[in-house]
């Protein structure tokens, strides 16, 4: 199959249930299991081929995630056990911040958590540092836990997030180098079915229907509808975006590469800089010319002099008589070289590397046995932290309350038949259009929580069950079919 492109006008996320095209991030889990596990992130493109035809394209495995910096050893037993407790303590930290169960299946927050090396952004570094990437399920918690990590509330000391102020989908772009209206190209591409239908002698110029698109591309799978009117719909997995695959990574400050081998200046580090539509005549640079008198001193020059040969003094005194210089000031060792830096490690989620890294036997210090022992938290600051507009974990996904709303009214009409069994059913719609009025709107009504006020219906009202309290109610043996069939007959 041709490659896939589509130009990128429009792009959101939301929540959803993983399905077979999101990555598997547990071992421990069969993929016909991972539908009951926290929903995920999925981002949505919506644009046009090249001959017009309009898309919406649903994008699968990319995860938010920021960075916190790690300085502990090397060594993998040692790592496992800091991101094991890492991980479970942000988990318990979000779900206490949340108001959640913390031992519940509602309070899973991390999707997964890698070591990375990369050099810091602000001063000037010389060597790779360590971090701890942080993906997480959902992009909204992010503002919640930096807020968590700054304040010394994760394993009870404070860390310092990194590029926790980027948007989800801005990472997303930047990682897959992609831009505002440039073509997002994918190699690997299935459509939802139904398809554009095509006849034989057909003279369309569209690229993309039921002659050129193989079966094999096309999924009626029930779990993945149609969502828009596009005529096309499709879904893509990270790894087949090839936009990537154009960057470069640019070894630079890991080493004093710059010293021997400086970067031209004419070099484009940004790829779509490549190329300007202006001609060379009317690039006129903004900055001043070269000053009109001879280059004024800083004011504290003197005061930063003296600084930095304090600064040089000190550390010379560290090294004990040690020899220093530009080919061994920042050696790596072979544990380091193992580690991903922060370009490779956008393929951390990719099946290729990751279904490898499940497959690892697990270490006996991440057993089930010693999850409470291995979560640090300060529970009081955790419950403390609220910021503005973000009092409450919002719904995942409007999809998924769409499908709760109607999961509720079977729930509701199945009641109402085995009520009319018993002779009531007549009396309980009279009542209920009596109460409610003819020109009563009837929208809200549907919104859980929100009833009629007793002032106006002059009776109780009456508490509202979910299909899923009811299920939680049987698994704890508790008797409420026949209560709730007997609250009906009596309130009716």
């Amino acid at each position: 199959m041709d490659l896939f492109r589509v130009r990128l006008n429009c792009i959101d996320h939301y929540q959803a249930s993983p399905t077979r095209y999101d990555p598997q991030l547990r071992n421990d889990v069969r993929p016909s299991q991972a539908s009951k596990g926290p929903k995920v992130p999925v981002v949505r493109i919506f644009g046009s081929t090249e001959t017009g035809q309009k898309v919406c394209a649903h994008v699968h495995g990319a995860f938010p995630y920021l960075y916190v910096e790690y300085r502990g050893g090397l060594a993998s037993e040692e790592v496992g056990a800091f991101i094991y407790r890492l991980h479970l303590s942000i988990d318990h930290a979000l779900a206490v911040s949340y108001r959640r169960d913390q031992y519940g299946g509602n309070a899973k927050f991390v999707a997964r958590i890698t070591l990375v090396k990369g050099i810091p952004f602000y001063g000037f570094h010389v060597g790779y540092r360590f971090f701890l990437k942080v993906y997480m399920f959902n992009p909204v918690v992010m503002t919640r836990l930096a807020d968590l990590l700054q304040q010394g509330v994760i394993m009870k000391q404070q860390f310092q997030p990194f590029e926790a102020h980027l948007q989800y989908l801005l990472q997303f772009m930047v990682d897959y180098n992609l831009y505002g209206c440039d073509y997002l190209e994918a190699s690997k591409t299935t459509f939802r079915s139904p398809i554009p239908q095509q006849e034989q002698g057909s003279n369309s110029s569209h690229l993309w229907h039921s002659l050129s698109i193989p079966p094999e591309s096309v999924t009626d799978d029930p779990s993945l509808p149609r969502v828009s009117h596009c005529s096309i719909e499709v879904d893509v997995c990270v790894q087949n975006i090839t936009n990537r695959k154009i960057v470069r990574e640019r070894q630079l400050h890991h080493d004093f590469v710059e010293r021997l081998s400086p970067i031209p200046g004419d070099m484009k580090l940004v790829h779509s800089m490549g190329k300007s539509p202006f001609p060379p005549d009317v690039l006129v640079t903004m900055s001043a010319d070269p000053r009109d008198s001879q280059p004024q001193g800083w004011i504290h020059e003197e005061e930063y002099r003296n600084d930095i040969r304090d600064l040089v003094d000190r550390e010379q005194a560290d090294l004990n008589g040690e020899e220093v210089g530009f080919d061994t000031f920042a050696g790596s060792t072979e544990l380091e070289r193992a580690v991903n830096t922060v370009l490779q490690s956008v393929e951390d989620l990719y099946p290729s590397k990751l279904m490898p890294a499940l497959g690892l036997p697990s270490h006996p210090s991440q057993s089930s046995h010693g999850v409470s022992s291995s979560i640090e938290v300060d529970e009081t600051k955790a419950r403390q932290v609220q910021l503005a507009n973000d009092e409450f974990f919002p719904d995942d996904s409007d999809q998924d309350a769409l499908g709760e709303l109607i999961d509720g009214e079977e729930f509701d009409e199945t009641w109402e038949r085995r009520a009319d069994t018993a002779g009531q059913l007549g009396s309980i719609k009279a009542g209920k259009r009596a109460l409610m009025g003819a020109h009563e709107p009837q929208s809200y009504l549907q919104i859980p929580g929100i009833c009629l006020s007793m002032l106006k219906t002059k009776r109780l009202p009456t508490m509202p069950v979910s299909a899923a309290l009811l299920e939680a109610a049987e698994d704890e043996g508790l008797e409420v079919k026949r209560f709730y069939s007997q609250f009906l007959l009596e309130t009716a």
